[in-house]
């Protein structure tokens, strides 16, 4: 089995934290004012494009309540994200977000 390079990590963390997002239904903004960056870093991070420090993804988990640890096995494991993860058709199709 391959290892993910790392742009494939980030990208899966990105969709990892897009959907923790939506579900709790908070803007980008929002999220990176309670983490201490700004709305652009927030977004590059979530699309994939810049590559967080471990401070950084730590504190995105808790803000969205998510558990990264289940990430990693997502990742290591090549499985589905977990349903508790998983946005409901509905939710992504929202323009707001």
């Amino acid at each position: 089995m391959r290892q993910l390079t790392n742009q494939e990590l980030r990208k899966k963390f990105g969709t990892f934290i897009y959907e923790g997002r939506v579900k709790k239904k908070l803007y980008q903004r929002e999220v990176a004012k309670e983490i201490g960056i700004t709305q652009a870093n927030y977004s590059q991070i979530e699309r994939g494009v810049r590559e967080p420090n471990l401070t950084t993804i730590m504190d995105i988990c808790k803000v969205l309540d998510l558990d990264f640890s289940e990430f990693l096995e997502t990742v290591t494991k090549r499985r589905k994200v977990p349903q508790r993860y998983q946005t409901s058709d509905e939710e992504e199709n929202l323009t707001m977000f």
